[in-house]
């Protein structure tokens, strides 16, 4: 029987172990570019918005660019579950 008191133990961290993971595998799609998946990414990405699909060389930029954010992002939520698993999140 579950734990009444409203304590999830570890659970959110695996979760966001989990999250932090996927991340970083979008990461390495954009950032790395294998078969050419992440341009297709962010063709079908640009094909759903409003906005006109850019040149092949700013395309690649923004591909990186997104890289980046996507790595950083994956790296804070891997911080916390980190931290979470350590028992030192949330801080008190």
């Amino acid at each position: 029987m579950a734990n009444q008191t409203g304590d999830p133990g570890s659970a959110p961290f695996f979760l966001a172990a989990a999250g932090g993971a996927f991340f970083w595998g979008v990461a390495y799609v954009l950032g790395f570019n294998p078969r050419e998946y992440g341009t297709r990414m962010m063709r079908f990405f640009y094909s759903a918005s409003p906005h006109q699909v850019p040149d092949r060389h700013s395309l690649i930029w923004r591909t990186r660019l997104f890289a980046a954010v996507y790595f950083l992002v994956g790296a804070a939520v891997e911080t916390i579950a980190v931290l979470g698993f350590l028992g030192k999140f949330p801080p008190s």
